[in-house]
């Protein structure tokens, strides 16, 4: 173990491995009903900081006002984090 912090390029590959471990088990569950209804949210009302997504998904048609369509896109998100991280650690 004292050799991760000796290397900096192997402490950031367990510094990432550990993020995602922790991303993994913090996205291993449906999401809250209370995140689908923030997902509701777009720009239609003024500015506001969690519109974004709601505004994404109002522009591509996707009827995020159904839960199983929410959780279909909240774990394609993760799924592309996931890709990410991979990529990243690699």
């Amino acid at each position: 173990m004292g050799d991760v912090f000796r290397d900096e390029r192997s402490f950031y590959r367990l510094l990432l491995a550990a993020g995602g471990v922790i991303a993994v088990l913090k996205g291993l569950r449906l999401p809250y009903i209370w995140a689908a209804t923030q997902a509701q949210i777009d720009y239609r009302s003024g500015y506001l900081r969690r519109g974004l997504f709601g505004e994404v998904c109002r522009r591509l048609h996707v009827p995020t006002w159904h839960y199983s369509v929410f959780c279909v896109v909240a774990f394609g998100l993760l799924a592309g984090f996931f890709w990410l991280l991979a990529r990243s650690v690699r």
